[in-house]
């Protein structure tokens, strides 16, 4: 989970679409924010709202955190597409 809440999101890009924000973590790029993990290939990283309207970064059916290296206090950077 991230810090990061919806919120936040919508009034840093306008209420822009939520699918073309990119997410930067170390070193890889994730491209929108999912509303389930339905349809999400196994494996696949990914960012979605959890239930308290915060980003979490996953991985369906995985672990992200050891696939990304990531520890607390990672950097996380948003842009738009």
């Amino acid at each position: 989970m991230t810090n990061i809440h919806r919120e936040n999101i919508s009034k840093l890009f306008h209420n822009n679409e939520e699918r073309s924000i990119l997410i930067r973590i170390n070193g890889r790029t994730i491209k929108g924010i999912r509303t389930s993990y339905a349809g999400s290939p196994p494996e696949t990283l990914m960012a979605i709202f959890g239930s308290r309207d915060f980003m979490e970064i996953s991985i369906n059916r995985g672990h992200a955190a050891k696939a990304l290296k990531a520890v607390p206090g990672d950097e996380i950077v948003l842009s738009s597409n």
